[in-house]
């Protein structure tokens, strides 16, 4: 579907100098797959996709779609190939959202701009397919970040493209919305059998629902697999590991390097447990559910009116309400 060719990508700094960026990129997105662009900030993400989109000329190499070089290709004929979704907020004015998802047809009209019958059904499709028929009517301007997001995927949809670049679609959302437009973006992949590569912060969501992940490092290099193999591989974590902070491939979490304080034996199962090791590990305790013959035990007890935490400490027997109580007498300890 879409391929590069030991492409080089980068910017110029000044008018003979250029920084390269990333280099030697093989790689190729197929049909039907949601692929997630990882790395850090500064790494050439957007850098990449505006080079893979036909915005930003490669230093060398080159981009091919259906075996076309996209920077030999009309635009209005790469708009019917291809759309793309950037993070910006674009000033629409008093549009609709309606009107807006229209003018995803525009590569497809005359010189007036006027929608056929077919054109209408399509931009009718793309509404409905995000969920977004009841934003239609709406000014853009009075939508919130997550439905404008919404009908900026369905303007993008309306294009018919085979294939759809996202920058960060879910900068800016909550995580109910971001969760929510994730889930869509794998959902048309998979109706559309359109090759969807977006790139995201959302490390955790991207491990949960990417077909693939393209793993681009500050160095440079990127790296192309399963969200699974690039955990087990180690190459997740050396590309986000930095100075206080790991990647734990147990969890699929980054956990935050803090000074440990004790070790303390956990009793208890359940959901109230799993939180409760959450809180002490970020007080800085070690957890241990096995030895029983540390100083200070903590026993989590739960029934249907309210959970309970009893602290054992050198025999001395201590019952707390609240994990938050808990951890304030731990720190004093």
């Amino acid at each position: 579907m879409l391929t590069t060719h030991n492409l080089t990508i980068g910017y110029k700094t000044s008018r003979k100098n250029v920084r390269c960026v990333a280099s030697d990129i093989s790689v190729s997105l197929q049909s039907g797959e949601m692929v997630c662009l990882l790395g850090p900030n500064g790494a050439g993400k957007s850098t990449l996709l505006r080079s893979l989109a036909g915005m930003q000329p490669p230093i060398a190499g080159e981009v091919r779609l259906l075996g076309e070089n996209v920077y030999h290709l009309q635009p209005q004929n790469l708009a019917k190939r291809m759309s793309l979704v950037l993070t910006e907020k674009v000033d629409v004015g008093m549009l609709s959202a309606y009107t807006l998802v229209s003018l995803g047809r525009h590569p497809y009209t005359d010189w007036w701009g006027r929608l056929t019958p077919e054109d209408e059904a399509i931009v009718h499709w793309a509404i409905k397919s995000v969920g977004a028929v009841h934003l239609a009517q709406r000014q853009v301007s009075e939508l919130s970040d997550g439905e404008r997001q919404k009908i900026m995927i369905a303007r993008a949809l309306a294009q018919s493209p085979m294939v759809m670049l996202l920058d960060e679609p879910t900068a800016f959302l909550d995580l109910p919305r971001r969760v929510e437009i994730m889930q869509l973006l794998r959902q048309l992949a998979r109706e559309t059998n359109q090759a969807i590569l977006l790139s995201t912060h959302d490390l955790d969501l991207a491990l949960r629902l990417a077909d693939k992940v393209w793993l681009l490092s500050t160095g440079g290099i990127l790296q192309v697999g399963a969200p699974e193999d690039l955990v087990l591989s180690g190459a997740f974590a050396d590309t986000f590991r930095s100075e206080g902070v790991e990647f734990d491939m147990f969890s699929g979490e980054f956990h935050l390097h803090t000074p440990v304080k004790g070790e303390i034996n956990l009793i208890g199962e359940g959901i109230a447990s799993v939180w409760t090791i959450r809180a002490l590990k970020r007080a800085g305790f070690q957890v241990n559910q096995t030895q029983n013959n540390l100083p200070i035990s903590v026993e989590v007890i739960s029934n249907s009116q309210q959970f309970l935490w009893k602290i054992t400490n050198s025999q001395t027997v201590y019952i707390y309400q609240s994990l938050s109580e808990m951890i304030k007498f731990l720190d004093c300890l």
